[in-house]
């Protein structure tokens, strides 16, 4: 099934088809109505960008609903909390005190107090 909006075929999975090539159309959408003319807000090149739907419904396309944000930006949205960058003397440290006693915590503690 396609649908035919502002001259352009459009399939069932949201699909902008013209016989050689295939855009999404909420990508399409957001590029020309929010990147285009917001171009300094964004420093990357729109590629790098991920189009968020900020009411989940990927069939609601209209401007309002579509955010631009980064891949890290898009998992934090939907709760999978990028890993944080720790350098590994840091992460070293980490692992040692995890495996440290109640006791022994409490005394490091302790020694640093003094």
């Amino acid at each position: 099934m396609e649908i035919v909006f502002n001259g352009e075929n459009i399939d069932e999975y949201v699909y902008i088809r013209d016989g050689k090539t295939k855009r999404l159309v909420h990508r399409d959408i957001a590029f020309k109505e929010i990147y285009l003319k917001n171009r300094k807000k964004y420093p990357l090149p729109f590629s790098k960008y991920i189009v968020h739907h900020k009411d989940g419904n990927k069939f609601n396309n209209s401007v309002e609903n579509l955010k631009i944000v980064t891949k890290q930006e898009h998992s934090w949205i939907h709760g999978k909390k990028p890993l944080p960058l720790i350098p590994r003397d840091v992460k070293k440290l980490i692992e040692s005190l995890k495996k440290m006693s109640e006791e022994e915590l409490d005394e490091k503690v302790e020694e640093k107090r003094e």
